[in-house]
């Protein structure tokens, strides 16, 4: 090889060193200063890049560069301040998006023009044209040559903040994944647009005259300058790069791929759009009539507000015997049930013409009529989705509907969501919990098929329990509010006494249901009942449950959430501050169930506080599962739920509650939740916060070994996650902190003189490393001294939450 060569080679190397050289500066600079600080550098080149446009007319791509890299950098310095990996990648993720937006904001804003002085060599011969249409959007042609309009039907963007993806309308053809960057040609025959991906970009040729679209795999262009009669102009990444192209339109055609339109009504769509689409009429079941479906489609599209709707959203006409009914089916699964004889069907149109979901019965020699409106549930019974069709008889056609099941905030307590709950049933040998998910739950409506229907003429039925026998409902009247609704209720021949709701829960054997009784205004419901179909008794739950509503009811545990009162601040706190829920749970009480209809209503600053209770059978009936649960041997890191751990001299006990979890990552290649940021109530009176499940007692039953997670970050040079311990006195009413970090996943052996303990060592041929302290060691720490608070000993800390500790015990 020459000597000029080798010279060449190793220019380039130390260029590319450079390049990358001065972007590592720039990132690490950014990240390694303190947010002010960096935000102030961010800032000084945003205001360099002005003051070269001003003066030059360009701003040079370094100074674009370099406000990129630095917002990089910026993120990751976020990234690494934050006290969480999550909330760390959520925060520095939001940082750089905003940081780019504000980039793109001032090159829009002050239109900046970019230098390609410091790029690499463009294409030979490109003309000095001024920038076309931005990627991101502003400068989308809304007029063809001929003075046209050209309609941009959908946009959305490629990632957040990313360029913009449109798609056109323009002589009667939907072009679709274009750019805001397109453009006709000079002679107005052809529009070209770069088409925006996450991968490979292409260009998408439009030959008006032949009306023909065409895919070209020419990745250059992001965004178009001008297209004359026969060559595009345009440039690559403007970020990073801004190089100027220029491609022959001819040879860009002879390698393209041909994308066949498709012409529905007055639109020439793309194949590819409407390739699941059945254009073609469609027969379905059929009975006693003949039925067909045909694709429903207006006589212009076109002439629509959104053209595409049709087709994006297809419904079917259904013909009978070949006569157009007028009904709108949905194109894809239609509802249609034929009753057993034939002679008849039900349908659901969807979307007609003139109402929105409405049922239709046909009958032979009757013909075809409209039903009445279905059962619909009220504000404060479960909501009930959208009705299917089950079958139809000679009276009624049965509906079935889904009611809502409630979930809690913080799993056992906080405040009602909206997602399907997940319910501890018991706890393993390992403290793990064990769960199970639950669905809504089923009711089926019978619709009369003469008559008035609504609430008042509707029977609802539960799904089949033992020996097929369903719970049934008969409306008779609504509070006095207009919020719930009055039932009169059988099982099977079995008619119940009383008013009753529609919310229940049929357990997984079969053999019970859950009811809850009707209250009227200015009452809430909370008496609950549990009916035995094997002797046909129906058992009270002696405890009243106000605002009570059912969650689930599995391997004889009947879950339900129920309300005691209103916080009137967040509930959730900053890291490693705890979870003050089951410490405080609420600041108002429920009024008298009798009178607590007014406490619901939605207030500014406070929301509702509900709990969990299960009930469980016994000896003694239907009665409620204490909280916590006891525990005999020391739980580890990886114990869920609250329990109380007594301690061997049986002279005291700990009460643990409130957990967070956090996920922990013991190896590289694995991670687990465990739980963090708990409560801790002896039998003694002290209360502490922020504790982790792991502890253990002395054998004399004084000193409680007891660890808190830090995460890194939470305190001045702490870099990495940390397991502490902690140990309580619980005569002297001291706390005191060890020195030195426990490890990963603590777990304790025994304490008697020595503590004895083993932490997660990462490998698997021997996963736990055990250690073991002298307690003369742990006593030479500091100790902190607990205040005494009406029966309460608590740590400095806990002081502004004294009177939160003082109405808690651990009863409740």
């Amino acid at each position: 090889m020459s000597t000029r060569s080798d010279e060449s080679i190793g220019s380039l190397a130390l260029a590319a060193l450079a390049e990358i050289g001065w972007i590592i500066v720039l990132i690490a600079a950014a990240a390694r200063l303190s947010a002010a600080a960096g935000l102030a550098g961010w800032f000084c080149i945003a205001v360099l890049m002005l003051i070269s446009q001003r003066c030059y007319g360009t701003v040079s791509l370094r100074f674009m560069q370099a406000q990129f890299f630095w917002t990089i950098g910026l993120a990751l310095g976020v990234v690494d301040a934050m006290p969480g990996p999550i909330s760390g990648l959520a925060a520095g993720f939001g940082v750089f998006v905003t940081g780019l937006f504000a980039q793109m904001w001032m090159e829009r804003r002050f239109k900046l023009r970019t230098s390609k002085s410091l790029t690499a060599e463009q294409s030979p011969d490109t003309p000095n044209l001024p920038k076309g249409g931005s990627a991101w959007g502003g400068d989308e042609p809304y007029r063809t040559p001929e003075g046209e309009p050209v309609r941009v039907l959908y946009h959305s963007e490629i990632a957040m903040g990313g360029p913009q993806v449109l798609t056109y309308l323009l002589d009667h053809c939907v072009i679709d994944g274009a750019s805001p960057s397109a453009r006709f040609s000079s002679d107005g025959r052809y529009f070209v647009s770069p088409m925006p991906s996450r991968g490979a970009w292409q260009l998408l040729v439009f030959d008006r005259a032949e009306r023909q679209l065409y895919h070209c795999n020419d990745e250059r262009f992001w965004e178009l300058d001008h297209v004359s009669d026969t060559t595009l102009y345009g440039r690559c990444y403007p970020r990073t790069d801004d190089r100027a192209f220029q491609a022959d339109i001819a040879t860009l055609l002879a390698n393209a791929k041909s994308i066949p339109l498709v012409q529905i009504r007055d639109l020439w769509v793309p194949e590819t759009e409407v390739s699941e689409l059945s254009l073609e009429p469609r027969v379905l079941e059929s009975h006693g009539a003949q039925l067909t479906a045909h694709l429903w489609l207006p006589e212009s599209l076109a002439a629509l507000d959104e053209p595409l709707a049709p087709l994006n959203r297809p419904r079917d006409e259904l013909r009978i015997d070949g006569h157009a009914s007028g009904l709108l089916l949905a194109h894809t699964d239609p509802e249609l049930v034929w009753r057993s004889d034939g002679q008849a069907f039900v349908c659901r149109t969807a979307w007609a013409r003139t109402a929105e979901c409405t049922f239709w019965h046909w009958e032979q020699g009757r013909g075809l009529r409209q039903l009445a409106e279905p059962w619909q549930s009220l504000e404060r019974e479960p909501h009930g989705g959208l009705a299917g069709l089950v079958a139809l008889g000679h009276d009624a056609a049965r509906l079935k509907t889904s009611l809502s099941t409630p979930e809690l905030s913080r799993g056992d307590h906080g405040t009602l969501s909206s997602s399907s709950p997940t319910l501890t049933l018991d706890f393993g040998n390992d403290g793990r919990a064990i769960t199970t998910e639950v669905g809504s739950c089923k009711l089926e409506a019978l619709l009369p098929l003469d008559g008035p229907g609504g609430r008042s003429a509707c029977i609802l039925e539960s799904l089949p329990a033992r020996q097929g026998r369903r719970v049934s409902w008969r409306w008779l009247r609504d509070s006095s509010d207009g919020t719930l609704g009055a039932y009169r209720c059988r099982i099977g021949d079995w008619t119940l006494e009383g008013e009753w709701l529609i919310d229940h829960r049929i357990s997984d054997c079969g053999r019970y249901v859950a009811l809850v009784a009707f209250a009227d205004a200015p009452a809430v419901p909370s008496r609950l009942a549990i009916a035995d179909l094997e002797s046909d008794v129906l058992h009270w739950a002696a405890t009243p449950f106000p605002g009570v509503q059912l969650q689930g009811f599995v391997q004889q545990q009947l879950h339900l959430i129920y309300l005691l009162g209103r916080y009137d601040e967040p509930e959730h706190q900053p890291p490693g501050q705890g979870n003050p829920g089951l410490l405080r749970r609420f600041d108002q009480p429920l009024p008298p169930a009798e009178h607590a209809l007014a406490f619901l209503p939605l207030r500014k600053a406070s929301r509702l506080y509900y709990e969990q209770a299960c009930l469980v059978y016994g000896d003694q009936g239907w009665n409620v599962r204490p909280r916590l649960r006891p525990i005999a041997s020391p739980p580890d890191s990886l114990t869920q739920g609250h329990f109380i751990y007594p301690a061997p001299s049986r002279t005291d006990s700990a009460a643990a509650f409130g957990f967070d979890e956090e996920l922990v990552f013991p190896t590289d290649d694995t991670r687990v939740a465990v739980s963090i940021d708990g409560y801790l109530l002896t039998t003694s009176g002290c209360g502490l916060a922020n504790i982790g499940p792991a502890m253990i007692w002395s054998d004399d039953g004084r000193y409680l070994a007891l660890t808190r997670y830090v995460r890194r970050h939470a305190e001045a040079g702490l870099a990495e996650d940390e397991w502490r311990l902690l140990l309580l006195d619980t005569q002297a009413r001291t706390l005191r902190r060890y020195k030195d970090g426990l490890g990963c996943l603590p777990r304790f052996e025994r304490f008697s003189g020595r503590l004895d303990y083993a932490v997660e060592s990462g490998s698997s041929a021997k996963p736990l490393q055990p250690f073991s302290l002298r307690l003369a060691e742990l006593l030479q720490a500091p100790a902190e001294a607990l205040h005494e608070c009406d029966g309460r000993w608590l740590p400095q800390g806990e002081l502004h939450r004294q009177h939160y500790w003082r109405r808690i015990s651990i009863d409740t």
